[in-house]
């Protein structure tokens, strides 16, 4: 509804108020509906695509972020939020993914000045319950990687000592 005592004037291109008695809570202010006259499948989503304009001219797609259903099943639906990029020019191509569990994938190579933190466990390569892992290459630290109480092991999973190293 427009009325012309609460029209404002933005310096984007959209601009959306709302004003309400919330203080504590989350006010849908966006909605982003996708129907389809078929039958929804894993994958199916919706997005926001980031498209910029490159030194010839061209405007050309440069990232997006996406919501999808990785769950279809009504009453049993599970999503997740993907980001995508691009690098040298090519396609839009998965570099993030939070899942429905909370836990956020990150595809793609991290720069030596990059930090991740992550509380809890922590895989690297495929995941393995109490293991550190770097490529396939199980590390067992079953307390605080930050502060390595406990043994450590080297070429064993059941380390006798505070560094353990078998076969050097």
């Amino acid at each position: 509804e427009f009325r012309e005592d609460q029209f404002l004037v933005f310096a984007t291109k959209l601009g959306v108020v709302i004003n309400d008695a919330a203080t504590n809570s989350i006010t849908n202010v966006v909605s982003i509906d996708h129907t389809s006259s078929g039958t929804a499948a894993a994958n199916f989503g919706a997005g926001l695509l980031f498209r910029l304009e490159n030194a010839s001219g061209t405007l050309n797609n440069a990232a997006s972020i996406n919501a999808i259903l990785t769950t279809v099943t009504s009453a049993s639906e599970a999503s997740a939020l993907v980001f995508n990029t691009i690098t040298g020019g090519g396609a839009l191509t998965e570099g993030m993914r939070l899942d429905n569990t909370g836990s956020l994938s990150i595809v793609g190579t991290v720069t030596a000045s990059s930090d991740v933190v992550v509380l809890g466990n922590a895989a690297f390569g495929a995941a393995s319950t109490n293991y550190l892992n770097f490529y396939g290459k199980q590390i067992n630290i079953p307390n605080n990687l930050g502060f390595l109480q406990g043994n450590v092991g080297i070429g064993t999973t059941a380390p006798g000592a505070a560094l353990d190293v078998i076969g050097a």
